[in-house]
């Protein structure tokens, strides 16, 4: 995965209801180049969302999900 790659990834979660899935061939690495693009984005707008692994295809699936606003508790968090 290239960084523009990896920076339109992040933009189409952005756009995208809830976010969406990649299919990589290695998880951490595909994970240290999403997080340092996002960082060398500097945009706050990326940062509401998440990377998450995939449950049923760990080693080849990753989710850029939308999660709870800055200040706020996510629902599994509260209570």
């Amino acid at each position: 995965m290239t960084d523009e790659e990896a920076l339109s990834f992040w933009y189409a979660a952005l756009a995208a209801k809830n976010g969406v899935v990649l299919s990589v061939t290695d998880t951490t690495d595909a994970k240290a180049i999403l997080y340092r693009v996002r960082k060398a984005s500097a945009d706050p707008d990326l940062l509401g969302l998440q990377i998450r692994t995939s449950p049923d295809n760990p080693n080849e699936e990753l989710w850029l999900v939308k999660g709870p606003e800055r200040g706020t508790k996510s629902d599994s968090a509260a209570g």
